[in-house]
């Protein structure tokens, strides 16, 4: 039987982790998680350079990334992949072939200000070229989807906004995965809280805090604090929001759109 495959396409701290664990909870789904990014930062063919004082992780050079999720020697039915789309923009030729690709955005001005907060909680995670590698910027997902839609068969590229899902998770949930092919089931969104899943990525434990920490993806209401300008940031800040914001708005027009 052909496997189904999907990518969820989205920048950091776009509720992304949450929402690939919820389709990983299936057990018909082997997941994968950041594989482009991870080679984007420590394979040996890496792009940025955030990590060159350590030596490049074997196994993660686009071309075996590729070869990996093409390998459907798996017993698993669903094969599904998060990634950011800054991880695989410069490399578009090693995207991997017959999989459903989705974008998963959120709103600029929570995905910076987030990574502004946690950087302040854990200090170098991001420096002074904030956000040169920290995958905030809607850009790259605008790139991707237009390249999507003139190299690949699939229309439309499903596109689903992260308050739309935080503000009704079964009805949001229930029309991705009729949108990609996936089973869904309320069950899926809930887990054992302070459990790690063993597709995270090795890399990044500091960003799995409150995922770990969590029970589930939980509702709740949070559009307002879109245009919210209580908190002080730096200009860099704001000018990484506004540089996001255009590209963000022409993929909110396109999404799945609650009832």
């Amino acid at each position: 039987m052909s496997k189904r495959k999907v990518i969820i396409w989205t920048t950091v701290r776009s509720v992304s982790t949450a929402f690939h664990r919820v389709l990983a909870n299936s057990p018909d789904v082997k997941a994968y998680h950041e594989l482009y990014s991870d080679a984007y930062f420590h394979g040996a063919d890496r792009i940025s350079d955030c990590y060159e004082h350590n030596p490049p992780t074997p196994g993660l050079t686009y071309r075996e990334v590729k070869e990996k999720l093409e390998n459907t020697d798996i017993k698993e039915s669903y094969i599904v992949l998060k990634d950011f789309a800054q991880g695989i923009v410069p490399k578009l030729e090693y995207l991997p072939k017959d999989y459903v690709h989705t974008i998963l955005i959120r709103h600029p001005k929570k995905v910076v200000t987030s990574l502004y907060n946690i950087g302040q909680k854990y200090p170098g995670t991001w420096d002074t070229d904030f956000p040169k590698d920290h995958f905030t910027n809607s850009q790259p997902l605008w790139t991707l989807y237009q390249y999507l839609c003139s190299h690949v068969t699939q229309n439309p590229i499903i596109i689903v906004d992260a308050d739309d899902v935080q503000t009704d998770p079964p009805q949001m949930f229930k029309k991705y995965c009729d949108a990609v092919g996936l089973h869904f089931d309320e069950s899926m969104l809930h887990w054992e809280a302070n459990t790690r899943p063993d597709f995270f990525s090795p890399f990044w434990d500091n960003w799995f805090t409150d995922i770990l920490a969590s029970d589930g993806f939980k509702s709740h209401q949070a559009k307002e604090s879109n245009t919210d300008d209580s908190q002080v940031v730096p200009n860099v800040v704001k000018e990484a929001i506004d540089q996001s914001i255009p590209y963000y708005e022409k993929l909110y027009e396109k999404r799945l759109r609650l009832d």
